[in-house]
């Protein structure tokens, strides 16, 4: 998975460069016991140049990382082209090509490739192959105390075998967590990718409300002034009949109140400002709680906590859900109001049919409802309200145990008694 973004290019080299003072310790330790345990006679000198540079390189590579002037491909090919630089100077003076850990070449190769993509990993391979065939010319042989040939030759498989296991965990290690720590980064984009085009949807949602408002607005008023002519000129037609004219003026003035109350509400998705209230204050004008069935669980002084919101569409999200809780069964309908360190948590719970998976995974897309009388845009626009204060809503169902709503918003001041 080939680093792209800037934040994708620092990631990158963030573990490029914990690798490196892996590679540096490593080094140091083979060099240590190389001596100690193989008696080979090594230029010890000249190896503590090379790792001294090596240990140089390393901290000027860390410092433009911390400042951000590494999160480029060029920049991160270069170090790395410096990687591969060290190593052949240390191969040079390890035997060249007799050195089992010649094959590390294919690691640098192998992280240019994951973590920049093929031109780089081209580049690294040409200047990695033409490194190891001047090993063949020009280098330092390797000089060993007392050894038989055949003990030499046993001596360098064995060699072998650690590179290869040294340059096969360098590759999963980084490959994995390199991995994985993209697509957690892709999962957080897609997350918030998934909150824009929500808000995108509450917004359209928004405008439409205000556009029906102001469009009904028009017959209405039109039908409410011939009602009113009917009214006065009905009198001679029976009590009856100015009865019903009365009564559809009376309904035109209902349609009138709630459509102006929908372009109130749907300002609140397009501009207007939250405002802090109580809990008790949010809590008392959800009318569903005055149900029998309704079971309400709160602690008093909870009740003079605050929290930021929209008051009245938070309501009718608190409400819809209620709402589709007592339409779930004939049991109660458990309100349970607590709260954790930062956060108010309103928890509605039923003991109803609950929702099948697939059901429950689509719960809060708009207009989804299985309900024929529904809209479909009760959790919908529960979430959307509560987003827009930094909360969250979540739902869990099972299918024949019941459903659990969850809103969980900022909470701004209560009185621990405790």
């Amino acid at each position: 998975m080939n680093a792209r973004t800037p934040d994708e290019l620092e990631l990158t080299a963030a573990w490029i460069n914990r690798l490196r003072w892996f590679a540096i310790a490593g080094q140091i330790g083979t060099i240590a016991a190389a001596s100690a345990l193989a008696h080979l006679d090594l230029p010890f000198a000249a190896l503590g140049v090379v790792l001294a540079v090596e240990v140089g390189f390393a901290a000027v590579c860390e410092s433009l990382r911390r400042s951000r002037r590494l999160a480029t491909r060029g920049a991160l090919l270069v170090c790395m082209i410096g990687d591969v630089s060290f190593l052949t100077a240390l191969l040079f003076l390890t035997g060249g090509p007799e050195n089992p850990f010649n094959f590390l070449y294919l690691v640098h190769v192998t992280l240019a490739l994951v973590a920049l993509g093929e031109r780089a990993a081209w580049t690294l391979f040409g200047l990695s192959a033409v490194a190891f065939g001047a090993l063949f010319f020009w280098s330092m042989p390797l000089h060993m105390h007392g050894t038989e040939p055949h003990s030499a030759m046993g001596l360098h498989m064995k060699g072998m075998w650690v590179g290869f296991v040294v340059a096969a965990a360098f590759i999963v290690s980084f490959g994995s967590r390199l991995t994985r720590s993209l697509r957690e980064r892709e999962t957080a984009l897609a997350h918030a990718r998934a909150r824009a085009q929500h808000s995108e949807r509450l917004a359209a949602l928004a405008t439409l409300a205000a556009g029906a408002a102001h469009e009904l607005n028009t017959p209405l008023s039109t039908i409410a002034v011939v009602a009113k002519e009917l009214e006065h000129n009905a009198a001679a037609l029976g009590e009856e009949i100015v009865a019903d004219a009365h009564l559809i003026r009376h309904e035109i003035d209902r349609c009138r109140d709630i459509l102006e109350q929908l372009s109130v509400d749907a300002g609140y998705a397009t501009g207007s400002e939250a405002r802090y209230m109580s809990v008790g204050e949010l809590l008392d004008g959800c009318d569903r709680l005055a149900d029998v069935r309704a079971v309400l669980e709160i602690e008093p002084a909870l009740r003079e906590a605050r929290v930021l919101a929209h008051a009245r569409p938070l309501r009718l999200g608190i409400n819809a859900v209620i709402a589709n809780a007592l339409q779930a069964g004939d049991g109660p309908v458990a309100i349970r109001v607590v709260r954790d360190d930062v956060d108010l948590i309103v928890e509605v719970r039923d003991v109803g049919v609950g929702m099948p998976p697939d059901v429950a995974a689509r719960a809060f897309d708009p207009f989804f409802s299985e309900k024929a009388s529904g809209m479909g845009l009760g959790l919908f626009l529960a979430r959307g309200v509560a987003e827009a204060v930094n909360g969250e809503v979540d739902l869990q169902s099972t299918a024949g145990a019941g459903t659990t709503v969850t809103f969980r918003l900022p909470l701004f001041g209560v009185h621990d008694d405790r």
